[in-house]
């Protein structure tokens, strides 16, 4: 209903942090994103979020804007 078309789950090797160029649109992760990953995702210009993000945009029916609020960000901290 929110538009997705498709949520695939990646589980990067031990030895690897690659993601795959091209194959998605958003990554949703928290703080323990491992640092080669979110290189990766920023290089690829893959915006990293968090699952609240997420859960927003379930709620309201559309894809909210990725940084419109600080609660967002993927290493965002109530603290």
């Amino acid at each position: 209903m929110g538009g997705g078309s498709s949520v695939r789950h990646f589980q990067a090797d031990k030895d690897s942090s690659d993601i795959p160029a091209g194959k998605y649109d958003v990554v949703v992760t928290d703080l323990a994103c491992p640092p080669l990953v979110e290189k990766n995702a920023t290089s690829q210009e893959v915006p990293l979020v968090s699952p609240e993000w997420l859960m927003q945009s379930v709620i309201r029916g559309e894809r909210l804007a990725f940084h419109s609020k600080p609660q967002y960000r993927h290493d965002y901290s109530s603290s």
